[in-house]
């Protein structure tokens, strides 16, 4: 400590003195800025009786540094005229170089004519270990007070003789009360629980304190903001030496805990059913300690009762006994590898009903052993049973479709020579006996041949329609500038003479059949120079664009060819966007615009043919837009002809 030098020539205390004052002593003569110190105090720092000098000096040497002003401004206040006795806190180095916390007390026996004190005794007090202690303490209470708001906990005790409950802060959070007011009653807990929670509480604690039974209960909660929570309260009786009887226990909220339970019943309630929908069960296997296990729709699907034990030998003998090979394989192969495997295979049921079962397993590696085999098993026999009856469905519809177009072909064939006889033989009437043949009769030899060249076209078409489908994959690359080129020059003569524009913008290749491309293009093409209003130039525009979209057989993306021909023509009402493109439709009178009615039908089919589709938007009067979209690498490869049963 540290005061003015010495002005009043007062004796120095002697040390005897400290002998009536309290351990760990000091005297302060301010005045003569000298300290005296007991033995204790100096023993307190380790230090014996004779290596202490008495002077402030020394004070000042042992504080902490970062104390020090601190220290030295708290005593000068302390000797202010009207100050309270003095108190502080500071460290001071011990002996073996350990800074001790020191709570230091004084008050002033001396003062000047100013009231200015003069000379001061105290006592210091190491208080490291009480500060450690209390610092625990805290540290322990903060700990304990995270611990319940974390895990939901809570602690309690009651005296039922004189009705007073003690609550920690959990209690409070659990209620949803605040927690600095007073902790309710016993009597006032009905307005806090739920009806039945509070008559199985009252019951429990009745018995714990008549009986000494301790007990545990789950209950429902009611707090002041609505909400309702789930917890567990524990009590037990607690009876002091002097016979003082108390309750003490504990709560922990299980709220999401149970809603979390009630949720995996629910989803487990939602497999069950699901499982039991689709006729798949579960199967585990623990390769450690042997142990199959069965889920109650495997135990349905085998026709067993539930529960019955089963073993991976009586499993397999349920099987045919072509398939149990492969079943065996199939452990073993899991056994050695992590790859899941998936087989079909015919099952007896213990009620002898043959049935197909699909099975997939797969294995849990630890440490690079299988450790477990789990997986599904599914009844799978209706599924079968359609599967063999689709095959034979299409190989029935392939083997009729093959006649049809056997008749189409042979009938087009057929027909072709009787309607050349036709034609030939009305040329020769009209060359030979026009001029003997009234108005009439000429009118009737046109209408003749005119009847014979729709039926030579409609032949034609019908042929060319049957050669669609029997095609056969794979399609090479086809150039569709190209093609488009080679269409526009055949059509050259009509273009000229309906003083056309026909406009071909860039267009890509495709792997796709060039003849029947070039089919597709005559048709569209075609139609929009035929299909125009009279006093109007027909304006054609084709052009293409490639994109994602997906397949239509399989629903895949894959890269699209999107081919647009677009016209300025009489156009359609959209509602008739589908129906042009069925066989012999036609939306106008052939009077006007020939036609069979089966170039659309035909660029359907070979839309269909390429793994892709076609489709149209028109308006009165303004036109018509016709859109090929087919995949750029060809149509998806044919089905088998029989699927696999």
């Amino acid at each position: 400590m540290s005061g003015p030098t010495p002005t009043d020539g007062k004796p120095p205390i002697r040390s005897d003195l400290l002998l009536e004052l309290p351990s760990a002593a000091w005297y302060w003569d301010v005045a003569a800025d000298r300290e005296v110190y007991s033995p204790e105090w100096k023993a307190m720092l380790g230090h014996a009786e004779h290596e202490i000098a008495e002077s402030a000096a020394e004070w000042r040497s042992r504080v902490h540094p970062d104390d020090l002003a601190r220290a030295v401004a708290c005593a000068r206040a302390a000797l202010e005229p009207g100050a309270a006795p003095y108190a502080d806190e500071y460290r001071m180095r011990h002996r073996d170089g350990s800074w001790r916390l020191i709570a230091s007390r004084g008050a002033v026996v001396e003062r000047d004519a100013a009231g200015r004190g003069v000379r001061m005794v105290g006592a210091d007090r190491d208080i490291t270990d009480l500060k450690v202690l209390a610092l625990r303490v805290d540290e322990r209470e903060a700990l304990l007070a995270m611990a319940e708001r974390l895990a939901g906990i809570g602690y309690w005790t009651w005296d039922p003789a004189a009705d007073q409950v003690k609550w920690s802060r959990g209690m409070y959070l659990a209620y949803g009360l605040p927690p600095d007011g007073p902790a309710p009653r016993f009597a006032d807990h009905p307005a806090m629980m739920s009806e039945d929670s509070f008559a199985r509480l009252r019951v429990a604690v009745a018995r714990a304190v008549e009986h000494g039974e301790p007990y545990s209960l789950e209950l429902e909660l009611r707090r002041p903001d609505g909400t309702t929570r789930n917890v567990i309260g524990i009590g037990e009786r607690v009876i002091s030496p002097s016979g003082a009887m108390r309750l003490w226990g504990a709560m922990y909220d299980v709220t999401e805990q149970r809603a979390e339970e009630i949720a995996r019943a629910r989803q487990q309630r939602l497999l069950g059913r699901m499982s039991e929908l689709a006729s798949i069960g579960g199967w585990s296997f623990d390769v450690d300690g042997g142990r199959l296990e069965w889920t109650d729709q495997t135990y349905r699907l085998h026709e067993l009762p539930i529960g019955t034990p089963v073993t991976v030998e009586s499993a397999i003998a349920f099987y045919a006994p072509a398939f149990r090979g492969r079943v065996v394989e199939s452990l073993q192969s899991l056994m050695r590898s992590p790859d899941p495997c998936d087989f079909e295979a015919r099952l007896v049921t213990a009620t002898g009903r043959e049935i197909w079962v699909r099975v997939v397993g797969e294995a849990e590696v630890v440490d690079g052993r299988t450790r477990r085999i789990f997986g599904t098993f599914q009844d799978i026999t209706d599924a079968k049973d359609a599967r063999a009856r689709l095959a034979q469905a299409m190989e029935d519809l392939r083997a009729r479709n093959r006649e049809l177009q056997d008749f189409a072909v042979a009938a087009s064939h057929d027909l072709q020579e009787p309607l050349r006889k036709i034609q030939s033989l009305g040329s020769l009437l009209s060359e030979r006996f026009a001029d003997s043949l009234d108005a009439g009769g000429r009118d009737l030899l046109e209408r003749m041949r005119a009847a014979a060249s729709r039926m030579g076209d409609l032949v034609g078409d019908l042929l060319a329609y049957s050669r669609v489908a029997r095609q056969a994959p794979p399609p090479p690359p086809t150039d569709l500038a190209e093609v488009a080129a080679g269409v526009v020059a055949d059509l050259e003569v009509e273009i000229q003479a309906r003083g056309a524009q026909v406009d071909v913008g860039p267009l890509p290749t495709v792997c796709a059949d060039p003849t029947q491309m070039r089919q597709v293009l005559q048709n569209l093409i075609g139609n929009a120079l035929k299909y125009q209003s009279d006093g109007r130039a027909p304006r054609v525009q084709v052009d293409a664009e490639l994109l994602d979209l997906p397949a239509v057989a399989t629903g895949e993306i894959r890269s699209h060819c999107r081919l647009r021909v677009r016209d300025n023509g009489i156009g359609f009402e959209q509602r008739y966007a589908e129906q042009i493109f069925a066989p012999f439709q036609r939306l106008h009178d052939r009077s006007r615009y020939e036609g069979t009615g089966m170039g659309l039908a035909i660029v359907r089919r070979i839309a269909e043919r390429h793994g892709g589709r076609v489709y149209a938007r028109g308006k009165p009067d303004e036109g018509a837009e016709f859109v090929l979209e087919l995949p750029v690498d060809g149509p998806p490869p044919p089905p088998d002809e029989a699927p696999a049963a």
